[in-house]
């Protein structure tokens, strides 16, 4: 039965992608999309690891997602608050996003995002994984952020690939993926680093921006808690804080 979810989702993806063309307006160069901040995709705002766990030493990103899956069982919930412009200090773009892997799946998750001010704005996002990490092979998974194109421009499909690197006694996650749309039809990609069980840092390329970030979660490296500070580069400071609700 999951099986056939899984195989009737991705046909749906492809079938929006394939009309999608005509849908939208394509994007003009150096114009955003209404996510200028954060998306609400796996690894944004909160740390899980190649197998699905969430992780104070898996990978951590912020305006794009990660290839791995969280496993079933938990809701990922978070508040971001940011700039719409470098010069901005206001941070009174607000997104708050919700997601969980749908139960009996393993690899298919789903989430909301609530757009700024828009009371009942939301947009529905989904990602599968195609392909899990070996050891010698990267995770793949396939989404598209706001399905039901709810913002103009910001239906967006992509493909994504994280792989874990040991570099002398460091762990660092590298991703790199194609998108459409919010992602400027082109490239993006980012590392991210476990510091400490109490810290991360990140750096990625959104399609638009060069982005930093740092995560601290109180609870150490299974904190449910993650606060996570970041510079976006055309749109300024950002703040947010992610946890963790178990349905278990």
């Amino acid at each position: 039965m999951f099986k056939l979810f899984k195989t009737t989702l991705l046909c749906a993806l492809a079938l929006c992608a394939a009309g999608s063309t005509q849908a939208q307006v394509p994007v003009p160069s150096g114009t955003d999309p209404d996510h200028r901040n954060v998306t609400a995709l796996p690894g944004d705002g909160i740390a899980i690891n190649s197998v699905g766990d969430i992780d104070g030493n898996g990978a951590i990103q912020l305006n794009i997602p990660v290839a791995y899956i969280p496993t079933p069982g938990n809701v990922l919930v978070g508040a971001f608050f940011g700039g719409t412009g470098s010069k901005d200090t206001t941070l009174n773009n607000k997104t708050v996003c919700a997601g969980t892997t749908i139960p009996g799946t393993n690899d298919v998750y789903v989430s909301l995002t609530q757009l700024g001010n828009e009371i009942g704005a939301m947009d529905i996002n989904a990602q599968v994984q195609l392909l899990p990490e070996k050891s010698n092979s990267p995770a793949i998974s396939v989404g598209v952020a706001d399905i039901f194109a709810h913002e103009l421009n910001s239906r967006s499909f992509y493909a994504v690939g994280t792989k874990t690197f040991q570099v002398d006694s460091k762990t660092i996650y590298g991703t790199l993926g194609v998108g459409t749309d919010r992602f400027k039809t082109g490239l993006f990609g980012g590392a991210s680093m476990p510091i400490s069980d109490y810290f991360n840092g990140a750096i990625e390329w959104d399609g638009f921006q060069l982005n930093t970030a740092v995560a601290y979660r109180p609870g150490g490296r299974y904190g449910r808690l993650t606060g996570i500070a970041g510079y976006n580069g055309r749109e300024g400071f950002i703040l947010g804080a992610s946890t963790i609700i178990s349905l278990k």
